[in-house]
């Protein structure tokens, strides 16, 4: 009798551990990249500091979205992104500016610069992968002068495919997700560096 209890002690105790020890989920980590990052400017001539960036709630933090519909999203359950999403962002947008107008001897910085004369702001609306097996990039600014006056506003909506598709089963969409992210981001840095040049011309 006294065996047949601790056998059945031991076998309640063996099935509480594995209910409460579920497996824990093993994600992927990505990160945002510059499409055609150069040397920045050495001498610049010209300075412009890019603002924090602004996005929805929803995009804030490591999860990677995927829209669903207008009005339904759904967060990865395999992929996260390596860092905050507004960080990688800023940090993106600031190497893809500057393959843009280190050219021009034209210096784009993340941070207050006391010696910049233009200033840019961005609201991303969506930043997710959506049906149809693309990226899709929504985004607004404006480029304004920090002399006073002068300000340029523009709106863009860009997708890029992926270069890879998920498969039934794998939860993984991974680095192709992150590329097709990574060149809406080039995309949108193109049409600031238009901006900034059209504004400078002024």
């Amino acid at each position: 009798m006294n065996r047949f209890v601790l056998a059945l002690a031991w076998a309640t105790t063996l099935g509480c551990s594995v209910l409460s020890s579920p497996p824990k989920p093993t994600f992927r980590y990505l990160t945002l990249s510059a499409v055609a990052a150069g040397p920045p400017a050495v001498a610049p001539r010209t300075s412009v500091t890019l603002e924090p960036i602004e996005m929805p709630g929803y995009l804030e933090g490591v999860d990677v979205i995927s829209r669903r519909s207008n009005d339904e999203i759904e967060r990865s359950p395999g992929d996260r992104w390596a860092e905050p999403l507004g960080s990688g962002l800023l940090r993106t947008l600031v190497a893809d500016l500057d393959a843009g107008l280190a050219p021009r001897d034209i210096a784009v910085h993340a941070r207050v610069d006391g010696a910049a004369q233009l200033a840019i702001s961005v609201t991303i609306d969506r930043f997710e992968l959506a049906p149809g097996g693309h990226a899709e990039l929504v985004a607004r600014w404006t480029v304004r002068s920090l002399g006073g006056g002068l300000a340029r506003r523009g709106a863009l909506r860009t997708q890029s495919p992926l270069s890879a598709q998920p498969v039934p089963g794998n939860d993984h969409v991974g680095p192709a997700a992150a590329a097709a992210l990574s060149r809406t981001l080039a995309t949108l840095a193109d049409a600031l560096v238009a901006e900034v040049v059209a504004t400078l011309a002024r």
